[in-house]
Order: C-alpha cells, then sequence, then structure tokens
C-alpha cells in the first residue's frame, strides 16, 4: 500500500474507516504488542475535542473507555499540539493510518496513549471525497442509542 503523502486521504475517511470499523478485526494488536477488541468505537464529535467519544476498547485484559482520536500518522498528535491540550487527557487510543516510529503520544498530564495502525489492516484504500466520507459519518451519527453527546 503507498503511504499517505502518495494518496489523497483526508482525517475524514481515516474517521469514517474507524467509524464503520472498515479494516480486518481478527487478531488486532496495538503498537505494543497488547491484543486490542473494539467494543463500541465511540460516538463520532463534530465539535472541539477528541474525533470519538464514549468508546469502549479492550487493551490486553483491561476494558478502557474514553475517546479516540484519528490521525494520518501519528505525527498527527503534536502537530495538532494535543499534547498540551487537556480536552485529550480523556483518550484511550491514538488510531492512525500509519504508524511513524520513534513518536510517543502522551497526553497534557503525561498519560501515555496507546496507538493502532489502520494501514496494515485494510482491505483497499481507494479514498473517498471529504464531502462523503463526512455524509458517511453523519449517517452513523444518527443510529439509534446516541444520546446528545
Amino acid at each position: 500500500m503507498k503511504r499517505s503523502d502518495e494518496l489523497p486521504v483526508y482525517e475524514t475517511e481515516i474517521q469514517r474507516i474507524w467509524a464503520e470499523q472498515d479494516f480486518e478485526k481478527h487478531g488486532m494488536q496495538g503498537l505494543v504488542g497488547r491484543s486490542l477488541e473494539v467494543y463500541f468505537p465511540g460516538w463520532w464529535n463534530r465539535g472541539a475535542g477528541s474525533d470519538f467519544e464514549l468508546a469502549c476498547v479492550r487493551m490486553g485484559y483491561v476494558l478502557h473507555f474514553g475517546s479516540v482520536e484519528v490521525h494520518l500518522q501519528s505525527s498527527g498528535w503534536t502537530a495538532h499540539r494535543h499534547h498540551q491540550n487537556p480536552e485529550y487527557n480523556q483518550v484511550i487510543l491514538h488510531a492512525v493510518l500509519y504508524h511513524q516510529s520513534g513518536l510517543s503520544v502522551c497526553t497534557e498530564s503525561s498519560t501515555e496513549v496507546s496507538e493502532f495502525e489502520l494501514a496494515p489492516r485494510l482491505k483497499t484504500l481507494e479514498p473517498e471525497t471529504r464531502k462523503r466520507s463526512k455524509k458517511r459519518l453523519r449517517r452513523i451519527d444518527r443510529f439509534p442509542g446516541h444520546c446528545g453527546v
């Protein structure tokens, strides 16, 4: 698969992939080798703050509840200054299209955030337009059970 700088992939498309769980889920592991299972990807957040709220993810033997932040690459975390913003202290998982080795992801409260790379698990990556990705995300946002997050 080509790198993100060779493909016109927008962050909204990565958000759509996460929301729809549109990747191979069998045998998932975070980058530190712990098993990973997504029980609920979270509700898409159209406002300020993390991309998905109220997610439920099992990492290893521990069940985590919190937010998921999505970027094209690992460096998106610091580029967007999330490490300096307390609104991102509740993030439990950083889902990226491409992991960049040597970069750690920490919150403003100095908590290390687990990272999950999507690219190796995608069947194909046929980027959609921003408009189409946002339309699909809005459709997901209307699923029953979403109570004003």
